[in-house]
């Protein structure tokens, strides 16, 4: 069978058996036609080099560690049922790239003061007012 006609058969395995969402159908056929795009020739298997270079080449076009690393994930789900299946003779995977951690930026001492020195006046403004004062607190 050809790599088309296994992923077709892997699409079919995870709607039926797995219940898998159009949604999550979608995704991974848009991994593996991202997949195909990058490979310089038609894949007949896939290989240890294969998933690096996918990344490689994803990257060289300026997507996203977070965006290859979701493609990644399609990509390892099927490479590892075509060696669940028996078609690979060795399991192909690639742990997802490190994502850059953001700090999320709070607010300053002067906000913060202005916050906890507010009077409310209705029991609305009350309610609003212990609840920012209760996350504040619990961080």
């Amino acid at each position: 069978m050809s790599l088309d006609q296994l992923f077709d058969q892997f699409l079919r395995e995870r709607t039926y058996v797995h219940n898998v969402t159009p949604k999550t159908r979608d995704w991974y056929q848009s991994a593996w036609h991202a997949f195909k795009q990058s490979q310089p020739k038609t894949p007949t298997e896939i290989n240890k080099a294969d998933l690096p270079a996918f990344v490689v080449r994803l990257r060289e076009r300026g997507v996203k560690p977070v965006s290859c690393n979701t493609w990644l994930r399609a990509m390892n789900a099927f490479c590892r049922w075509l060696h669940e299946q028996g078609e690979a003779p060795a399991l192909v995977k690639l742990r997802p790239q490190r994502l850059e951690k953001r700090i999320i930026r709070t607010h300053d001492e002067a906000a913060l003061r202005v916050v906890l020195t507010y009077r409310p006046k209705t029991f609305e403004h009350w309610r609003f007012h212990a609840l920012i004062l209760t996350i504040r607190r619990s961080h």
